[in-house]
């Protein structure tokens, strides 16, 4: 798990409380609208991260008086911290138009400094709801408006943030490139908990690309850290992170001392997020040891939080991982009611992160025109001011008319290759959506194909257990299970990767003879771009074995010691 956002209070100090006592009796006896416009304020910093509801209260009060008389800073401040009160109770879409009302009158007021805080939080939540176009978007506006202004803490958030979001959309080149920039920052600010933040985000990179030593390391430098600093919370995910090393490796014992000891520091802080990711851990541990009910324990345990708090990433896991415990007890309703919640889950991330992904690459594009447009602007502006020096009027008029006939010519040429553009664009996207269309269905019809094969095969196992008078029932059952599954899929899939990706298997296997047929699946399914979770889904096995099988791969590709993604290598052949 990453360690993305900053803002946040450990505790609610003694100092605090005397301070919130004193303003609400100064609040209380005063009529002057200024001084209770301050106050107001205040009192909503003062509780923002430690009671949102009575953060939200004041800020409601503020934006109030404020419109009335016009103090259009105070308004806008007031927005934002509604909008962070409104997001921490989960109510996102109010927070997002908040804090839109607080950019807005930022931006009026030039208040660059400000535009970037709200940047970020806009940034933060459409992160959370998996809208990465506007996610992105919002950041890197937030950067831009920041680094002119020089603000090193707030770039290094953002920079984490953006690091953040490549992550999760599995660009783990990119999330790496910022979690450095912004590492680089916090250790030029000697800012221990922004250290410690980055080395554990440092640690996830290394730790999906198998590199579980280096990992490791960038794990227990952050813990040194987070002890000494007693921030819990981090403690909690630091050694979550280290536990499912250990289970991806099989050392078992070793992975229950650091999931418990994650736990226990989750429980302290009371944070359903934490508490939920640590569950799915310890479940997944005691699966491995065979101990199904334990599991199933832990599972319920995260799931009823997580559904609790709105936290979708968990659902989805807790969900996917009861349905295999499930199976394993022969409750195959249960089990099929968490499998579908699982798929409606799994369906809605994906199509999230394949949106982002394409925006991403449309906003790289448009800042990219935007660069070189303002370069020829100003290279003309260079040009003309030259000439009017001259101060020779035939030559200028020569020249304007020539830059004139010059800048049509620019006109048509941009005109019509934007228009090539354009159309080439049209037809690589359509072709592109069907292939994907395509290889979706197939993989969803493979995913049914092995679901019901699996479960043909545990009934087939369980039949000497029924009675005699159920063996006709379970044989019949057994064999309409059987006449649903489609042989050809995985063929069918075979045929449509190959044509979309002509040559792959044929530089596969010339370079590498070795890999047995898995392999060569797994590969053709790194080369869609699809993460440990979904191949995880797709197979049936757990993530922890898919990392492991992404460990032999990389050995059998020759990779163990470089910083090249499985994926980025996949790409290239």
């Amino acid at each position: 798990m990453l360690l993305l956002l900053l803002n946040f209070v450990v505790g609610f100090s003694q100092q605090n409380v005397e301070l919130a006592d004193s303003l609400e009796q100064q609040l209380f006896f005063t009529e002057d609208t200024s001084e209770q416009i301050f106050l107001n304020s205040e009192l909503a910093r003062i509780y923002l991260h430690v009671n949102p509801e009575k953060s939200l209260k004041y800020a409601d009060r503020t934006i109030e008086l404020a419109s009335l008389v016009r103090a259009d800073k105070e308004e806008a401040i007031a927005y934002y911290y509604q909008g962070v009160s409104l997001s921490k109770q989960l109510k996102k879409s109010e927070a997002i138009n908040s804090f839109h009302l607080s950019k807005k009158l930022f931006l009026e007021l030039k208040e660059k400094k400000w535009i970037g805080e709200v940047c970020y939080e806009l940034g933060a939540v459409y992160k959370d709801r998996l809208d990465f176009e506007n996610a992105v978007s919002e950041l890197l506006k937030g950067l831009s408006i920041v680094q002119e202004i020089g603000d090193e803490k707030l770039i290094a958030k953002l920079q984490n943030i953006i690091g953040g979001v490549y992550y999760d959309q599995n660009d783990l080149g990119k999330a790496y490139e910022y979690f450095k920039k912004s590492l680089n920052i916090w250790e030029s600010l000697e800012n221990q908990r922004g250290i410690s933040i980055q080395y554990n985000n440092i640690g996830e990179i290394y730790r999906l690309r198998g590199e579980f030593d280096r990992a490791l390391s960038y794990y227990r430098k952050a813990i040194s850290i987070n002890a000494k600093l007693s921030v819990f919370d981090f403690l909690s995910v630091n050694y979550d992170n280290i536990g499912n090393i250990y289970l991806s490796l099989g050392q078992y014992d070793s992975a229950g001392y650091y999931l418990e000891k994650s736990l226990k520091m989750a429980q302290l802080m009371n944070d359903p997020n934490l508490i939920s990711m640590v569950n799915i851990s310890l479940g997944h541990l005691h699966m491995e040891n065979n101990e199904n009910e334990e599991a199933l324990s832990h599972f319920e345990g995260a799931y009823e939080l997580s559904m609790k708090n709105q936290l979708n990433d968990h659902t989805k896991d807790a969900s996917y991982s009861l349905s295999q415990v499930y199976v394993e007890k022969k409750d195959f309703k249960k089990a099929l009611f968490y499998f579908k919640k699982f798929r409606k889950l799994n369906d809605s991330i994906a199509n999230a992160y394949n949106i982002g992904k394409i925006t991403e690459i449309e906003l790289k594009l448009r800042y990219d025109n935007e660069q070189r447009l303002k370069e020829i602007q100003q290279q003309n502006s260079r040009f003309l001011y030259i000439l009017f020096a001259i101060g020779l009027f035939a030559f200028i008029v020569i020249l304007s008319m020539f830059y004139g006939r010059l800048k049509i010519n620019i006109r048509h040429s941009k005109s019509k290759a934007v228009n090539l553009y354009l159309e080439k664009k049209h037809l690589e996207e359509d072709i592109d959506f069907k292939n994907r269309e395509l290889a979706t269905n197939v993989m969803y019809l493979l995913k049914k194909n092995e679901l019901i094969s699996y479960i043909s095969d545990k009934l087939l196992k369980a039949k000497v257990q029924f009675k005699t008078i159920n063996q006709p029932f379970i044989e019949e059952t057994i064999l309409e299970l059987q006449t649903n599954v489609n042989s050809e899929i995985w063929s069918e899939f075979e045929k449509r990767f190959q044509a979309v990706h002509k040559g792959f298997y044929d530089k596969l296997n010339s370079g590498f003879p070795n890999l047995t047929n898995l392999e060569k699946k797994l590969c053709a399914l790194l080369r869609l771009n699809m993460s440990t979770k979904e191949i995880a889904a797709i197979s049936h096995q757990s993530p922890n074995s898919v990392e492991v099988a992404r460990t032999r791969l990389r050995k059998k590709l020759g990779l163990s010691n470089k910083e090249v993604g499985l994926v980025s290598f996949l790409s290239n052949l």
